[in-house]
């Protein structure tokens, strides 16, 4: 028998990892994770005097699901890098569908990390759960992540055209 990898030879369940394409995909839930997520706590885990303070003694622990809620606080900063992280990821993919595709499973990484981290800093519940999906301010948070990821991507996917339509003339 041949066992071949080809894909030719191989009619049944072939799976193929790119690991660069899959790699920016994993680079950016990286940057999301240290990079979105530093940015609020950073700004979260300080006192009015500019002190650290511990989690313990937060009082509104629900700025960890409700993002949007600091973007004023960060200066718009963790928008701003979602954004952009849309946009050079769908720039860089020769088909930009693929770019746009990482850019919108960007969000369901993001509310699963918000959860993780909800849940490192007030113990294991349901109350993120309830947060998210019994409040109108967690449909708001889904929906305003998908829309900057959406119009990073879209961005990125019309720069390039541009680009290219630049490069023909």
């Amino acid at each position: 028998m041949n066992y071949s990898t080809t894909q030719e030879n191989n009619r049944g369940g072939f799976i193929k990892f790119e690991l660069r394409k899959q790699g920016g995909f994993i680079l950016g839930l990286l940057i999301i994770f240290f990079g979105y997520f530093g940015i609020i706590c950073n700004m979260v885990m300080v006192n009015e005097q500019g002190y650290p303070i511990q989690y313990t003694e937060w009082e509104n622990k629900s700025v960890i699901i409700y993002s949007y809620e600091t973007f004023i606080q960060t200066y718009f900063l963790p928008a701003f890098l979602l954004f952009f992280l849309c946009f050079f990821l769908t720039y860089k993919e020769d088909i930009s569908n693929y770019g746009i595709k990482h850019s919108l499973w960007f969000v369901p990484f993001i509310i699963a990390f918000s959860i993780i981290w909800y849940w490192a800093v007030s113990g294991l519940s349901v109350e993120p759960f309830t947060l998210l999906f019994t409040r109108g301010e967690g449909y708001l948070t889904i929906f305003i992540l998908y829309v900057i990821n959406l119009s990073g991507a879209l961005s990125g996917k019309t720069f390039k055209q541009y680009v290219i339509s630049k490069k023909l003339k």
